[in-house]
């Protein structure tokens, strides 16, 4: 088994399988695209080379699977491409926990969303960080009240704000679908839209 590389491993800097598109032959779409994916691990609160870590294991995985290069394709540039939309719902989560965006979503990858519990003790602990009990509690309850409805919000704003970029950078459907299915769980349980399996 290929040993997964870490974050900042060198190896993670370059198009696997074959798939470097060209803007010239001095710059690669996949060297521009793999840039710009810092600045998005940036405001998804994670360690520079995270979306290079997960595009390294989605193509390694699209490979094993024997998909058609076409497809290899766009799901090494959806994986890079992830993230585009994060910082759309950056203001609403600030409004709606008063706190920081980049934290909250940094701490929410560790909570595993289908264990009501563990979601009411993340809203609780980072809803207004710094205030007193009360206003925190305030706060805890506002979201409490609409969590569904918030979630799907959230969720929904920042993938289809992605697939959008994705598109206007000048991806096709396929990779924009991509990144639109970014938060879609196998068993239907994701956001925004409840896709189960392979209808992800």
């Amino acid at each position: 088994m290929e040993k997964i590389p870490a974050a900042n491993d060198p190896t993670l800097h370059s198009a696997p399988l074959g798939l470097e598109v060209g803007l010239s032959s001095e710059l690669q779409l996949a060297d521009v695209v793999g840039a710009l994916s810092y600045a998005l691990d940036l405001t998804e609160g994670q360690p520079p080379g995270h979306c290079l870590r997960c595009c390294w294991i989605g193509s390694h995985i699209a490979r094993q699977l024997e998909l058609p290069l076409e497809e290899q394709w766009r799901i090494y540039f959806g994986i890079l491409l992830k993230d585009a939309g994060c910082s759309s719902n950056a203001a609403r989560l600030c409004e709606l926990y008063s706190g920081d965006d980049r934290t909250i979503k940094h701490d929410f990858k560790t909570v595993d969303s289908q264990r009501l519990l563990q979601v009411a003790g993340f809203v609780l602990t980072h809803s207004n960080p710094g205030a007193s009990l009360r206003e925190r509690l305030r706060t805890f309850l506002g979201l409490a009240s609409k969590r569904e409805e918030v979630a799907n919000e959230l969720f929904s704003t920042r993938c289809e704000r992605g697939a959008d970029i994705a598109r206007r950078l000048g991806f096709d459907d396929g990779v924009a679908d991509i990144v639109r299915c970014l938060d879609e769980h196998f068993n239907g349980k994701g956001l925004p839209r409840g896709l189960r399996g392979a209808d992800i």
